[in-house]
């Protein structure tokens, strides 16, 4: 799923307001890809989701 998201994106040439996906899209590589587009996303976590802590 999340290998062909560039792709898609790559379709729309209009601007991208945001992308929503289910939780398949819960990668750093989606959110990544959507940043680029600058772009607010709006996918839920996985069920095993770790919360990540920074200091």
């Amino acid at each position: 799923m999340q290998q062909s998201l560039p792709e898609l994106l790559e379709q729309v040439e209009s601007y991208i307001e945001q992308v929503s996906g289910d939780e398949g899209y819960d990668t750093f590589n989606c959110y990544d890809t959507i940043i680029q587009r600058e772009a607010k996303a709006v996918i839920p976590p996985r069920s095993n989701a770790k919360i990540a802590v920074t200091y």
